[in-house]
């Protein structure tokens, strides 16, 4: 489609326009930067999205590849990183997602609106066609019947009809929230637990809001790039391994991230420096409870060490210095 095509290179080059003009990601916190993507960026990019009805799956591919590339791209994130860890860290959805609540949304506003508008009479009138089975009746109500049985809202359409009623603006919008944006929270979070269930996550990532750890980097913007590096590497530790070559020892490895911090000869006094940190912060025991799991137990922990954040929102500064400086 000429549309969906349209619509992947505003993706792109609406969003490499503003990083183009000084909004560089390396510059500004991916909160902020998620704020004009979402203000600026989408809107420009899915004008009249309520009203598409036919998008196939090579369609809507093509335009999750363009949204992938902005939300990774914002994050400093490589791009074969894990998708759903690249999204829910900055708390948006897929653009499947976002276009399905586009179409709510507006299903909404032509319920509420007063009855002396062409719009809505027109609205009454396929309605009333699609309900009496009209061949004919194709779009717009078809679709919107879809994504109420897809969400499970199909009661608030039953009763509209019934009683003409519909849900003010904010109630329906919290609908909207429960059963359409928090179900897809929840699928991106129990997607990366799968990926590896014994790291613990729960202080790094949120079902209804960003990374806690973007979110120390807006406060202290000195920690930026500490926090942009280490959620880079949680990001690649999180995703699909792939062949590469240690560019220190020269060894071809599946898990770049695990020879690093595990096995490489070129970085053992790196490795020493974090045994001694975790010695010290941790105490003996912790460490040799530590060096007595698997290579992969041990890249999970020291992840759970340095992700762990105080009340005062502090990350662990000096392990992640070294786990850094050991992988990077």
């Amino acid at each position: 489609m000429v549309v969906i095509a349209d619509a992947c290179n505003k993706l792109r080059g609406t969003y490499l326009s503003i990083c183009s003009s000084g909004f560089n990601p390396s510059s500004l916190s991916p909160i902020t930067f998620r704020t004009i993507y979402q203000s600026v960026v989408v809107p420009k990019a899915l004008y009249g999205g309520e009203l598409w009805t036919v998008i196939g799956a090579s369609d809507m591919l093509r335009l999750e590849r363009s949204h992938r590339f902005c939300i990774k791209s914002m994050q400093q994130f490589h791009s074969l990183t894990n998708t759903d860890f690249a999204l829910a860290s900055i708390n948006v959805n897929s653009i499947e997602n976002i276009i399905d609540r586009k179409k709510l949304v507006f299903f909404g506003q032509l319920c509420r609106l007063p009855n002396q508008y062409i719009a809505k009479q027109v609205f009454i009138n396929r309605l009333v066609r699609y309900l009496n089975n009209d061949k004919q009746t194709k779009g717009f109500v078809p679709e919107i019947y879809r994504l109420l049985y897809k969400y499970q809202l199909q009661s608030c359409l039953d009763g509209y009809l019934q009683s003409g009623l519909f849900p003010s603006k904010q109630a329906w919008k919290q609908m909207l929230q429960r059963s359409v944006s928090a179900p897809e929270h929840h699928r991106q979070l129990e997607s990366i637990r799968d990926v590896c269930p014994t790291l613990n996550l729960d202080d790094v990532l949120h079902v209804d809001k960003p990374s806690s750890l973007w979110k120390i980097s807006r406060i202290s913007p000195k920690l930026s790039p500490l926090i942009a590096t280490l959620m880079a590497q949680l990001g690649g530790f999180l995703s699909r391994s792939y062949p590469t070559v240690c560019s220190l020892c020269g060894i071809h490895t599946e898990n770049k991230l695990l020879h690093s911090v595990c096995f490489c000869s070129r970085r053992e006094l790196l490795r020493e420096s974090l045994w001694d940190a975790v010695i010290y912060q941790k105490g003996f025991q912790c460490f040799i409870e530590l060096i007595r799991k698997t290579p992969l137990e041990q890249i999970v922990t020291l992840f759970e060490m340095t992700l762990s954040t105080t009340d005062d929102n502090r990350l662990n500064n000096q392990l992640a210095i070294l786990l850094l400086r050991l992988v990077c």
